[in-house]
């Protein structure tokens, strides 16, 4: 057992390396990213059919929806924009049917929260209280959904700390909290839907459930109850342990996380996350392994997400 102090330090290290190496083969030869990155979407596509026939299961049984949490990719990454388009496409298929498509937005705290400056600008509601605020907030995002391709041109932008494609500001408002000039809560009224990295009542204590919160297990606290999850997943390593080494901020260690013990018991796979991976970004070895943290951290309790899988533009590796 490595001390934590030496897994962060080695992290480091590799994040940083691997970074910059992602970032110049990106700007060296965007059409090779681009190449591959339509090879890994054919490969996800398969393997997207294939879980659909086993949740089909025997002929005649209901199909059950599933919740993909996709991405919209920074300039070096795999760009999965082409899957969605096929998934929006070819949803008239029967293994199809009832894929909804839902993409990350950062939850930041909101800059003016703490400001003495007597801004005029409102505070959105979901940073009170402001003493919990970036407790609550750290490493949060939520999972939106797109209604379809239109949606996707029209509703969503590059914006955030991360500059990241995220949906706009002022339909996150409308759409989710329903905030407008009196600086209000309320329950949504768009068909747009949700999904949280925690309870939203520990997230948002001041803000209404919206009308589409997916939330897991047996009794959904207000929202709706959710089917099984895929979080197609970025990093920058991944080992055929299922180990992975992410950009640093937690994100989707929380998620993950809290989505596997929200859902139950982990033996019925009702939540899945598989790594989306260039060839180089996949240690080649099998007793190669990243740096993890396979156990709660005593600081926050989170521990380093493993994948079920990673999926290549030449591999699908089941992880151990």
């Amino acid at each position: 057992m490595y001390p934590l102090s030496a897994i962060s330090d080695a992290k480091k290290v590799l994040r940083l390396t691997h970074m910059r190496r992602l970032r110049a083969m990106a700007r060296s030869d965007p059409s090779a990213l681009k190449l591959e990155s339509i090879r890994i979407c054919e490969v996800l596509y398969e393997r997207i059919c294939v879980l659909r026939r086993k949740h089909l299961g025997v002929e005649g049984a209901m199909l059950p929806p599933l919740l993909l949490c996709a991405y919209l990719p920074l300039f070096y990454e795999v760009d999965l924009r082409p899957l969605l388009s096929r998934l929006w496409r070819e949803r008239p298929n029967e293994h199809l049917r009832c894929v909804s498509v839902f993409v990350p937005t950062v939850l930041a705290q909101f800059k003016n929260v703490n400001s003495c400056t007597g801004t005029s600008v409102p505070v959105p509601l979901r940073s009170f209280p402001p003493q919990t605020v970036a407790e609550r907030l750290m490493s949060a995002m939520l999972f939106v959904e797109v209604l379809g391709e239109g949606d996707l041109l029209r509703s969503f932008d590059v914006r955030g700390c991360y500059g990241l494609m995220e949906l706009k500001e002022g339909i996150l408002h409308r759409d989710i909290f329903r905030s407008g000039e009196s600086v209000t809560c309320g329950v949504s009224p768009s068909s747009r839907r949700v999904i949280a990295c925690d309870w939203w009542h520990s997230l948002f204590p001041h803000c209404p459930r919206p009308a589409g919160l997916i939330e897991s297990g047996d009794h959904p606290r207000g929202g709706v109850q959710r089917g099984p999850l895929l979080s197609l997943t970025p990093g920058v390593l991944f080992d055929r342990t299922g180990g992975r080494l992410g950009k640093g901020g937690g994100y989707y260690d929380r998620f993950l996380q809290f989505q596997r013990c929200a859902s139950g018991d982990p033996a019925e796979e009702t939540t899945l996350a598989w790594g989306v991976a260039r060839e180089m970004q996949l240690l080649s070895g099998e007793g190669d392994k990243l740096p993890v943290y396979r156990d709660s951290l005593p600081s926050h309790g989170m521990k380093d997400a493993l994948m079920d899988a990673v999926v290549t533009s030449t591999e699908f590796v089941k992880c151990s």
